[in-house]
């Protein structure tokens, strides 16, 4: 069922897709430390399992869709909260984490415009939603470049 959106939601979750791809690399490539550090980013690209899944899956136009993306992100959150980040990376890697949270929230959002039917506002929310990705992708890249 799709309620609101544009025609370009599969180009939308490919870009989130892509983002998830970015995040990864750029923690595993910044990661070339002693195992300590290979051992966090095992654990990094582990935790985002649940985001790598729901993305192959996404659609935005699909309220459905975009709330269990939004709760695998929740997942991802929890399972990042249960690493313990190299000292020298810790601030990166908690608005590394807060940015994700943050992004589930623009998850959420974009799924009730979809619901309203008011496409002004599920345009909105979609640029929201962008946004906070290409936030996640910097915070990622801090916490590679903090590890590194």
């Amino acid at each position: 069922m799709k309620a609101c959106g544009s025609g370009d939601s599969k180009g939308n979750m490919n870009r989130i897709s892509a983002f998830i791809v970015v995040v990864a690399v750029a923690l595993v490539a910044a990661g070339c430390g002693g195992s300590d550090t290979d051992e966090f980013n095992d654990g990094v690209k582990k935790a985002q399992q649940p985001m790598d899944q729901a993305a192959k899956n996404a659609d935005n136009a699909d309220p459905g869709q975009m709330d269990r993306y939004a709760q695998a992100m929740d997942d991802t959150v929890a399972r990042l909260r249960e690493l313990d980040a190299p000292d020298e990376a810790q601030d990166e890697y908690d608005a590394f984490i807060k940015e994700i949270e943050a992004g589930a929230d623009a998850a959420r959002d974009t799924s009730s415009a979809a619901r309203s039917g008011d496409k002004e506002a599920f345009a909105e929310a979609i640029a929201q939603l962008e946004q906070h990705f290409k936030a996640i992708s910097e915070k990622a890249e801090a916490v590679g470049t903090a590890v590194g």
